[in-house]
């Protein structure tokens, strides 16, 4: 038998393992519901109107939400979610007309995305845009979960629809940039 580096013994070890189905990717979980085929006409709500809650608050946006889809919550209750010690101001720019809601969104992540509004049926769709660093690490799992978002919107929804991507460095292509 031949006397091959390490390396190349290693790296055939690796292809056939790939080759053999013996390490398989796994695509992301679907996170995305069915939105209404007009929601691209909607009224935009700017990135400067929405924001996520900070990381170590998001759980409790959550079980304010009750299983609930949305819900009006203050300044308080905004600063409470967004910010550590001491809020300073308000960083959603917030129309005198406009009130603070708390809705869910669902994805695999909020590196940014879009949220629109039907003025008219009150409905708004949320969807948000994660950044997979371009990763297609075999045996990986992308997990897809309920991501709160804070939004202005001039008055309560009716209902959220909630979609979501991942991607790579194309995905901002699916977020809203003001």
């Amino acid at each position: 038998m031949p006397n091959y580096p390490r390396a190349v013994v290693a790296l055939a070890i690796a292809v056939s393992a790939l080759l053999t189905g013996c390490v398989t990717h796994d695509p992301p979980p679907q996170a995305s519901k069915p939105v209404p085929a007009d929601v691209d006409t909607w009224q935009k709500i700017s990135t400067k109107s929405w924001q996520v809650p900070v990381y170590e608050k998001r759980e409790k946006a959550l079980q304010m939400l009750q299983g609930k889809d949305w819900r009006r919550i203050n300044a308080n209750q905004y600063y409470d979610l967004t910010t550590g010690p001491q809020p300073t101001s308000l960083k959603i720019d917030l129309l005198v007309s406009q009130q603070l809601y708390l809705v869910k969104g669902r994805g695999y992540g909020a590196a940014g995305g879009k949220i629109r509004f039907q003025p008219k049926t009150r409905e708004l769709s949320v969807f948000l845009a994660a950044y997979n660093g371009e990763m297609l690490i075999p045996g990986m799992r992308w997990d897809v979960k309920d991501i709160p978002v804070i939004v202005a919107l001039p008055s309560a929804p009716t209902k959220v629809h909630q979609s979501a991507e991942i991607g790579g460095d194309g995905i901002s292509r699916f977020m809203d940039h003001d």
